[in-house]
């Protein structure tokens, strides 16, 4: 008896049980000259290949985000029981994402970005250091930040807990606001320096950090399996103060999922 594929049914399962996700294709910026013309020359007194660490277009990270669209796909957390071989060799680790999109969606590349549109905790929370865009040669740099605010990796929903280094905890809503990738600090705040922590509730940004898996039979695809891992880890180091680039992504409204 010969068996066959039903792309039908692979495709239903899809639409039935994926979830809808912001999609957004990422280019290598224009800061990083990476060309073999350019290699081993000065492209504005900096090495050819070299990112420009507080570019307006990228903001450091070398990687700019367009074409922001809605797509819908199956989600699936690595763990070490379900996943165990892809964590094994090495593809993936714990906390990283599988993403099996739509059939007939667009196709995903490498370093693309997708956003969840439902909060999950942002693992171990955040390490901040207070007011940290005016101190030193930060203020330099254009964060669009007040004497009041602190930047945070994600668009946040709640938070879970605050505290600073000195052990005092502070209260949503009594000591700070959270409005989207910002904090808003009231009068009772951690002085300028201090290092604190905060823990919440986000709208995660995911990188595309391993070249999509497409999967053939008989030169028929079977759609593509995507390695997504957060975008604080696959970015380390890289501090996002701005997103001009993610239009789209920063005007959906985060509010249409509850926490699942």
């Amino acid at each position: 008896m010969s068996l066959d594929w039903d792309f039908d049914g692979l495709e239903s399962l899809i639409e039935d049980r994926g979830d809808e996700v912001i999609h957004e294709t990422g280019v290598s910026c224009t800061c990083r000259v990476d060309n073999s013309y350019g290699s081993g020359t000065e492209h504005q007194g900096r090495p050819a290949s070299a990112r420009k660490i507080h570019c307006p277009h990228c903001n450091g990270t070398g990687w700019i985000y367009r074409n922001s669209q809605v797509i819908r796909g199956l989600v699936t957390s690595v763990d070490t029981g379900r996943n165990r071989k892809l964590v094994e060799m090495g593809y993936a680790v714990p906390g990283d994402c599988t993403f099996s999109p739509s059939l007939t969606g667009p196709v995903i590349s490498d370093f693309d970005r997708i956003t969840f549109l439902y909060p999950i905790p942002t693992s171990d929370g955040q390490t901040i250091v207070r007011n940290a865009a005016h101190l030193g040669d930060n203020q330099v740099v254009s964060t669009k930040l007040s004497n009041t605010q602190d930047k945070l990796w994600y668009n946040a929903e709640s938070s879970f807990w605050c505290e600073d280094e000195d052990g005092v905890v502070y209260t949503e809503g009594t000591d700070f606001s959270l409005d989207g990738k910002r904090i808003n600090w009231f009068a009772n705040r951690p002085a300028d320096g201090k290092t604190y922590t905060i823990k919440y509730n986000a709208f995660l940004e995911w990188i595309v950090y391993s070249s999509p898996a497409t999967r053939f039979d008989q030169d028929r695809s079977l759609g593509q399996r995507v390695m997504l891992r957060k975008w604080h880890v696959a970015y380390v180091n890289d501090f996002d103060f701005e997103s001009p680039t993610s239009r789209h992504a920063e005007e959906v409204s985060f509010t249409t999922k509850t926490s699942v």
